[in-house]
């Protein structure tokens, strides 16, 4: 019997790159459920970036902090452009998937 090897890391990495992308749209859009036919704003307060990406609130401090995550002061309160967070986002997905751990 003649047995064929099949190279799975290139099917592996598109499931694993659809899955981010779709688990990804599906925190934006339960982020923004009920602000439909609302202008979105240009930054996030730290509740709403936490429902965008799934991370806790103490991660996000714990990142800005260590400056791994964009952020600005309006008065007491830490905003983040959504602009420059979804830079990160995709830049972050970029780097898993080309690292160790993004081969499944």
């Amino acid at each position: 019997m003649n047995k064929t090897t099949i190279d799975l890391e290139p099917i592996i990495r598109v499931i694993v790159e659809k899955e981010i992308a779709r688990q990804l749209a599906t925190q934006n859009e339960q982020a923004h459920a009920n602000a439909e036919g609302v202008r979105k704003s240009e930054y996030l307060s730290i509740d709403e970036l936490s429902a965008l990406t799934g991370l806790k609130r103490a991660t996000i401090y714990a990142k800005r902090s260590r400056r791994e995550l964009p952020a600005y002061r309006f008065g007491r309160e830490l905003r983040f452009r959504r602009s420059e967070i979804e830079d990160w986002m995709r830049t972050k997905r970029q780097t898993y998937l080309n690292s160790e751990g993004g081969r499944v």
